[in-house]
């Protein structure tokens, strides 16, 4: 019980503080320094985490935040902190805040500089180190009593639930002191209710955002300059964000390739998404056949962690540039569309594998078919032929291919921009149901 109540204390001061920083970045509207810019960008990752609950997967929004070099340390520090403290591993919680927590972060960024002190107190409170946390927590109410910005005061309140938890444990009262024990408990709910309030207004908007940043820092947007190979793909995210992906990775004249469609919507997908794209990269790049890339990731992202049920169907391939030889596997995914140089399109024939993710065990067959110059192959998610109008009549795969046969000679960009276009005519105005993700690839 009393992890849970400090798990929703880190969480709840988490997104009060990110609710802060975006009022912030919008009060300073263009003159927002890039400073200011960084670390708002780097916390999103970390509030994506404290909403989906998945804080594992973070590290992998954290991971590519972090070598991009652009984001001050002591932000990366203190964000890495609060994930450890989400995860209760307190020992590395306690390095990265002590790291953190500095004269650069106070100037920078003071409401990241007094949570940092409060998860650090709490840190060495729920270790047992009630002196050090004490002599932590005081101090930084000193200091926080001392600023102008009646903002941060809020953070005093949270400073004085520690010191009060650490005073009750070191005068080791027994539990017929009621009275001091109401009054401790009185303060926590001050805590969190002072500190739910403000999250709670933004908590939809902040989520989606969250979600469709996640979503699209994980797609390529620039593609293969490679002879004779002409590929491109677009996403689209909806206004209630899913999971879509894409990606792909070249392996000497090897080229992966893979298009996917996650579970559920919002930051969960999102974060699943970013699991399942990570770990394409990382058995692409151990030059493995489709079908055991989709193996092994269906072992890595079933079973008893999947605690949400989450799934994603994806269709994999490996285009062997010189043999002429297409292997793939499918996982649950919509048929891709094959079309020859004729005009003639007609969606691919494939084995029937389940999607990835919900049962662990399970090994996934693979095809192959030759592929030669001037095919066309186009992958896409179910946003494409199920986009629907105001009547929620869905564009259909008949359309789909009249699309196709109409632009079979043109360039693997334009047959997606069309192909976009022809989708936002027919929801004439309706908003998108779904993401539209689309990978078009063809050999000359």
């Amino acid at each position: 019980m009393k992890k849970t109540i400090m798990h929703s204390l880190r969480t709840c001061c988490f997104v009060m503080l990110a609710v802060g920083v975006v009022a912030c970045s919008r009060q300073q509207g263009e003159n927002t320094t890039t400073s200011a810019s960084a670390q708002y960008e780097a916390l999103r990752g970390d509030v994506a985490a404290m909403l989906g609950e998945e804080p594992d997967s973070a590290f992998v929004v954290l991971d590519s935040i972090e070598a991009t070099g652009q984001y001050p340390d002591c932000v990366v520090n203190l964000i890495r902190g609060n994930m450890y403290g989400q995860m209760m591993s307190l020992r590395f919680a306690e390095f990265y805040l002590r790291k953190a927590i500095g004269d650069e972060l106070h100037e920078e960024w003071p409401r990241g500089y007094y949570m940092g002190i409060y998860n650090l107190g709490l840190s060495l409170q729920e270790r047992s180190n009630l002196e050090e946390a004490l002599k932590v927590a005081q101090a930084g109410y000193e200091e926080v009593e001392k600023e102008k910005d009646p903002s941060l005061k809020i953070w005093g309140t949270s400073l004085q639930y520690v010191i009060g938890g650490c005073q009750l444990k070191l005068k080791q009262l027994d539990e017929g002191d009621k009275t001091m024990q109401r009054c401790y408990n009185q303060l926590l709910a001050r805590v969190a209710a002072d500190t739910t309030h403000a999250a709670i207004e933004q908590m939809g908007t902040m989520s989606t955002n969250i979600a469709r940043n996640i979503q699209m820092s994980m797609v390529p947007s620039t593609f293969p300059d490679y002879e004779g190979l002409d590929m491109y793909a677009s996403m689209t995210p909806a206004k209630e964000v899913g999971g879509d992906l894409y990606g792909y990775q070249i392996m000497g004249d090897r080229i992966y390739f893979c298009i996917g469609d996650v579970s559920g919507k919002g930051v969960p997908a999102s974060l699943f998404m970013a699991q399942a794209t990570r770990l394409f990269h990382v058995l692409a790049s151990q030059d493995m056949s489709p079908a055991e890339i989709c193996t092994i990731m269906n072992a890595e992202l079933s079973g008893e962690d999947n605690e949400r049920g989450m799934f994603v169907t994806m269709f994999v391939c490996r285009l062997h540039l010189k043999l002429n030889s297409l292997e793939y596997c499918n996982a649950g995914h919509n048929p891709p569309v094959l079309g020859n140089d004729d005009g003639q399109f007609s969606f691919l024939d494939m084995e029937s594998n389940a999607p990835i993710g919900l049962w662990p065990g399970l090994e996934y067959v693979g095809e192959s078919i030759e592929f030669f110059k001037d095919r066309l192959l186009f992958l896409y998610t179910d946003g494409l032929n199920e986009a629907e109008d105001a009547r929620q009549c869905q564009f259909g795969d008949e359309r789909l291919l009249d699309v196709l046969r109409q632009m079979h000679s043109r360039s693997a960009r334009q047959v997606i921009e069309t192909m976009t276009r022809e989708v936002e005519r027919h929801r004439n105005g309706a908003e998108p149901n779904d993401d539209l993700t689309m990978l078009c690839l063809r050999i000359s």
